[in-house]
């Protein structure tokens, strides 16, 4: 097995992490208005991308190469979405009034929603990170590959993007 032990999980791995930057960006690749928000339609695209990926990365990681959880690492990551969410979901907007205009700015449920699906996807990224890291051993050469691709890939996305928008 060797060098393709784990070949499938870090394509996964990969893959994922593309997704959750493109979600945390809020970039709408291939979208009518690439600069602009993401749709909710592509929102819950790279939503179900990302979590799938990162879904399959741990069973074949469980499973196949016998990594088991981090117990203190997953009570990390679970406090933080828990005081994530929480914080999400008691902010209701603010008001603001200049020179006689007043400005108000009202949160929606389904905004609340799309931010909290983001923290969770934000921690799952976090998780698989520090997972890899500390699992997996990778060298300092690895990661800085693996990084670069990652970078890439996104600057790819929004430079494409940006070109579709220009068009």
């Amino acid at each position: 097995m060797g060098k393709l032990k784990f070949t499938l999980s870090n394509i996964l791995l990969y893959v994922a992490l593309i997704a959750t930057c493109l979600i945390l960006e809020d970039v709408g690749f291939l979208s009518v208005n690439p600069i602009g928000p993401l749709s909710k339609i592509h929102f819950l695209m790279y939503f179900s991308i990302a979590f799938s990926c990162y879904l399959a990365y741990f069973i074949i990681e469980h499973i196949k190469n016998k990594v088991k959880l981090d117990y203190v690492l997953l009570a990390f990551v679970l406090t933080g979405i828990l005081f994530g969410i929480i914080s999400i979901w008691l902010f209701n907007g603010f008001s603001i009034e200049y020179n006689s205009f007043r400005y108000d700015y009202a949160v929606t449920i389904l905004n609340k929603l799309m931010q909290s699906i983001s923290l969770i996807v934000f921690f799952l990224a976090v998780y698989s990170i520090l997972f890899y890291f500390t699992k997996n051993h990778p060298s300092i050469r690895k990661l800085i590959v693996v990084y670069s691709i990652i970078i890439v890939a996104v600057f790819a996305c929004t430079i494409y993007s940006w070109i579709k928008e220009f068009d």
